[in-house]
């Protein structure tokens, strides 16, 4: 997740907790200095005086400093005031040394002290939130009680009250426009001399719009191109610049769109005609059809009018094609995704995404077109082929798998114009109660736990040689457990809903096979991060071509500020989607040539990302 967080190491903030930048807090000591009375509160602490004390603190990238604090008894509010130094910590997380004078050791933390919560502070200018209690600190979302807010140059009192600076109420942020008029309004703060509106095509871009602006609303132009449109407003506070976070918005995209054929649909003919209305104000089309998101090694060309027809290739492949629109100087886009025409062998029978009903199974195929030869493979692994790769002839094969319930890869090869093309099939192998390897007998496969503690045992044979237990909270992962030449073992999980995956491997005759197996922990309540609800995880994404929809649901979890989706061919690779996404769901068009599609659900909570991983088998 690492390019989605903006590194600060050159900045010497005068704040030092933020939600955002990626480096970690460094140690902090306080030291408070208490005077003596006679009345005391439950605390030791004299009702009616005000405790005053100072702050040292010291941190990395040469930051360091003292300032004067003070705590009213009455009221239960504090300050912090006389700031000398600077702050270099960085990090939505970090902890105090909190010590006193003996005359209140019962005074150990903040959390003693109260109107120290849900506060608010500025990150070299950029509104974030957090919590001050105990020895601790955390970032959070939300407003609360006891805030303060603070100024580039130093730190005001504590107040109960919300930060100054003025705030954008429209558009929404995340909304998108459908004109080139943007008319943006905000609250007028609190305090504010001064109001300066920016908005980029990049973040904290100024090259659309950069203007002092008055009142509390202002019109200005955007772009017809479609593209990302960062809009923040500036308040000028007892002479400092302060911005609440920057909006995000979509700019209107005037260009040309196809009209035909339509978008997903499969082509019959190696000949495709794409036709597209005219846009508004374009003075240029360009037209790129390629093989994979971006590429243009089918097509990519300057094309006049309105229709153009291209040659496809005749393998079933998907085909990404953008048609592109010059206005004003900017090129703007709308892209799509196709299916070539399929001329290999394809399968009939059995159904792919099914169980098999025995271990001898026989494949059927129509022969395809113009098909030199076809060869078949089926393995345990996508795009393996440790259980069967032979050419076959005809249109028919008899082929004996195992009967252990795993996931049989099928692929079907096709040799066209000295070219091997394949299409995909997944299976569930079917199940006789006979498999040598060991077997959890609990807990049961696919079970949500009731507890974190989970105890694992499994049988045994006499033709095993040897075991090896692997747990982790995500595919292929290791995290939790790896152990070998165990009985059974009581492992500690998680508590917040995430699925976690087992591994139970025997060597077997000299060999390494392996059971796998899928359980979700248990969540104390509410769920704390985003949990996808829908597709059931493990489950089969299927479509009659090799481009599929994936409609991914989930839960909104709980103070989750930001989710980040991330899709791959391989555990965290995002190379078929990875990126910031809105609300709970999220549809994606994906490859279903046989690959295991993996899936994190990363939430950002109180400062932190967390994830949540699944799988899923594609099929044809």
């Amino acid at each position: 997740m690492a390019e989605k967080w903006r590194e600060n190491a050159d900045i010497q903030p005068t704040i030092i907790i933020g939600s955002k930048p990626n480096v970690k807090p460094r140690d902090l000591s306080m030291r408070v200095i208490l005077g003596i009375c006679l009345l005391f509160n439950t605390f030791g602490i004299c009702l009616g005086d005000t405790i005053t004390g100072t702050l040292d603190w010291t941190s990395g990238y040469g930051g360091g400093g003292t300032a004067d604090f003070t705590f009213d008894t009455v009221s239960n509010t504090g300050a912090l005031t006389n700031f000398v130094g600077n702050f270099g910590v960085y990090g939505g997380n970090g902890s105090w040394a909190f010590s006193v004078a003996p005359n209140y050791a019962s005074i150990t933390s903040f959390a003693d002290l109260t109107n120290f919560s849900n506060i608010y502070w500025t990150f070299g200018g950029e509104e974030t939130s957090g919590t001050l209690n105990g020895t601790s600190w955390s970032a959070i979302s939300g407003y609360g009680t006891g805030e303060f807010w603070a100024e580039n140059g130093g730190i005001s009192n504590f107040r109960n009250t919300t930060p100054p600076w003025a705030r954008i109420l429209t558009p929404a942020n995340g909304s998108a426009f459908t004109s080139t008029t943007g008319t943006f309004t905000w609250t007028p703060g609190t305090g504010v001399s001064e109001y300066w509106l920016t908005a980029g095509s990049s973040p904290n871009g100024s090259d659309i719009y950069s203007s002092q602006v008055t009142g509390t609303s202002q019109a200005i132009t955007l772009p017809a191109a479609g593209h990302n449109l960062y809009v923040t407003l500036w308040s000028l506070v007892s002479g400092k610049w302060l911005h609440s976070n920057s909006n995000t918005y979509t700019a209107l995209n005037d260009g040309a769109q196809i009209l035909t054929p339509a978008n997903g649909s499969a082509f019959t003919s190696t000949t495709g005609t794409f036709t597209w209305s005219p846009g508004t104000g374009v003075s240029e089309y360009w037209l790129t059809v390629g093989s994979s998101l971006n590429g243009s090694d089918i097509y990519s060309s300057q094309v006049t009018g309105t229709s153009k027809a291209v040659t496809l290739p005749a393998d079933g492949r998907i085909l990404f094609v953008t048609l592109w629109s010059l206005i004003n100087g900017e090129w703007a886009s709308y892209s799509y995704t196709f299916t070539a025409l399929d001329s290999k062998a394809q399968m009939t029978s059995p159904t792919g995404g099914g169980a098999l009903d025995s271990n001898n199974v026989t494949f059927n195929w129509n022969p395809g077109t113009g098909v030199g030869k076809i060869w078949m493979t089926a393995g345990s692994t996508p795009g393996g082929a440790d259980l069967f790769s032979a050419q076959v002839t005809g249109a028919s094969q008899v082929v004996t798998l195992p009967a252990d319930g795993r996931r049989i890869y099928v692929r079907l090869w096709s040799l066209i114009n000295g070219a091997w093309k394949f299409n995909a099939y997944t299976y569930t192998a079917y199940t006789s109660g006979m498999d040598p390897k060991s077997v959890l007998n609990s807990p049961v496969n696919g079970v949500t736990f009731s507890s974190s503690n989970i105890t694992f045992n499994w049988s045994l044979s006499p033709a095993i040689n040897g075991l090896w237990l692997v747990v982790g909270s995500a595919p292929n992962a290791s995290d939790i457990c790896s152990q070998r030449e165990v009985i059974s073992t009581t492992l500690t999980m998680p508590q917040d809903g995430r699925p976690v995956y087992a591994e139970l491997w025997s060597l077997v005759n000299g060999v390494w096979g392996v059971n796998d197996y899928v359980f979700t922990t248990v969540t104390v309540a509410p769920a704390p991060i985003g949990l996808i609800t829908s597709p059931a995880n493990t489950s089969f994404v299927k479509s009659g071509t090799l481009l599929g929809s994936l409609a991914l649901n989930w839960n909104a979890g709980t103070g989750v500020s930001e989710y980040w989706l991330v899709v791959g061919s391989s555990p965290n690779a995002g190379d078929i989607y990875s990126a910031e996404v809105t609300g709970t769901s999220s549809t994606l068009q994906v490859p279903l040539d046989g690959r295991r599609i993996y899936v994190e659900l990363w939430s950002l909570v109180g400062g932190s990302w967390k994830s949540a991983s699944y799988y899923y088998d594609t099929t044809q």
